[in-house]
């Protein structure tokens, strides 16, 4: 069973991002609320940055560019009970 299905079978209605599922860590809740999925933010951004990378001179910028796009388009985005969580560890803060 992979984990699309897995979370499926938790909660069907769970956000997924396309090309993200490198970046899945788990599944979490608040009281009363649906299961969603939690993503590694910084896990995220690298796969924002790859694909970036053909559009940009250095991985830096494309780096840059990514962390820009991931904050403004997906990580501060709700849409809906649903909406994943985007989690930073604290040991890479």
């Amino acid at each position: 069973m992979n984990i699309r299905e897995i979370i499926a079978e938790t909660n069907p209605d769970a956000i997924l991002f396309d090309d993200m599922d490198e970046a899945i860590i788990g599944l979490g809740q608040q009281w009363g609320g649906n299961t969603v999925v939690i993503y590694d933010r910084n896990k995220s951004i690298e796969i924002f940055a790859d694909k970036f990378k053909e559009d940009n001179d250095t991985m830096e910028e494309a780096y840059s560019e990514a962390i820009e796009y991931f904050e403004y388009n997906v990580e501060y985005a709700y849409v809906g009970k649903n909406t994943p969580i985007f989690l930073t560890p604290i040991n890479e803060t």
